[in-house]
This record gives structure tokens, sequence and C-alpha cells, in this order.
């Protein structure tokens, strides 16, 4: 089939446009989006955890004021993971990949320690890669799992301030590139704002 001179000029508007607004995201929107909420000390914060995460590897760091004592937000970080209550999310996006996600909106009876070495889903009972494994515990302060660290800084008048911090190593292809930059960015930062915000109004909902 011919290609006609029409074609390949709207395909280059659309080519055009895909490059503009991928400027305008890196310049105008990335920045924020990378540390949505976070102050420049937390960004800087060197946290237990960091030591997972490999060189070069693209790093966030996100933060939320909670209006609860630690004491009152640190059991749904606890619960956090796939078999236990969940990300506290969009449950219907995670559902869409076919995550089978529960989202508890009350915190579970069942037993609340967790121990490094223990699993961490995001997708079922799925193969490798769908899974972490906790790496660090300190109570009421930062759980780590394999470089995504949860941490909690108490604030005056019992609030509380969660930061939490995350990694992705795309391996330096241009697959791996094109996979984080063109999708896997936008989305985790949707779930992982949607979850920060979850926390916020579980644990806030708590206070008496």
């Amino acid at each position: 089939m011919k290609i006609t001179s029409t074609v390949l000029k709207i395909s280059a508007v659309i080519l055009l446009l895909f490059i503009l607004a991928e400027g305008v995201y890196a310049l105008a929107v990335r920045p924020w989006v990378m540390r949505w909420g976070a102050t420049d000390a937390e960004v800087a914060l060197k946290l237990n955890g960091d030591q997972h995460i490999p060189p070069g590897s693209v790093t966030s760091t996100r933060a939320v004021t909670i209006h609860a004592p630690v004491e009152k937000v640190w059991p749904w970080v606890l619960q956090l993971g796939q078999e236990r209550g969940g990300f506290y999310s969009y449950t219907f996006f995670e559902n869409t990949f076919g995550a089978q996600m529960v989202n508890a909106d009350h915190l579970l009876p069942e037993d609340k320690t967790i121990k490094v070495g223990d699993r961490f889903s995001y997708f079922g009972n799925g193969p490798e890669g769908t899974f972490s494994t906790v790496t660090e515990v300190e109570p009421r302060r930062l759980l780590g799992v394999s470089g995504w660290t949860f941490y909690l800084q108490p604030l005056a008048d019992n609030n509380t301030r969660l930061v939490v911090r995350y990694f992705y190593d795309h391996g330096h292809t241009f697959m791996g590139q094109l996979i984080y930059f063109g999708m896997f960015e936008q989305a985790h930062f949707i779930m992982e704002s949607g979850m920060l915000m979850g926390i916020k109004r579980l644990a806030e909902s708590t206070v008496n």
C-alpha cells in the first residue's frame, strides 16, 4: 500500500506532539512527580534501606503529613502487602491488570508481627518479580522492602510525617528505559500517591 503525503504529515504531527508532551513532562511535571510532597531535607535524607538501591537506579522520595501519632500510623504500614492489608490505593486500577487486590479499610485482626525475610507481594501468588522481601524492620519507625522504604517521623502535636522512597532499576537497556519512562513512572506515581493518601485517611480516622 502506498503511503500518501497526508499520512506522512499526520504521522509527523503526532510524533511532534509526543515529543513536545514528553519535553513538558520532563521539564515541568517530572520534578514534582519524583518528590511529591517531600522537602529538600527529606529528599536528601539517608535511610536504612538505601543500601539496597543499585547505582544508576531511578529513585523517588515522596511524603505526606498525617494528623495522627506514629502509634496510629504504624499498624497501617505494618500490614502493607497483598498477603496482608493491600496497598490502600486504587483497587480498580490494580485489578485491571489482574492483581486480585483487596485493600483493607480496617486493621486486620491477625498477628501484626512482620520480620526480615517475610514475603511482600504485589501480584497475588505470582512468580519471582511479583514479590519482594522485607529487609528492614524498625518498630514504629521504618519498614524496608528490598529498597522500597517507609519511614515514620514523629512531629509536634501528635502528627506524623510518612516518607516513602522507591527505586527502579531499568538495567540501562533501551527496553528497560522505554518501559520505565514510557509507562511505569507515571503509573507508579498515581498508585503510590494514592497509597500515601489512603494511609493518611485511614490513620486519621482512628484518632478520637
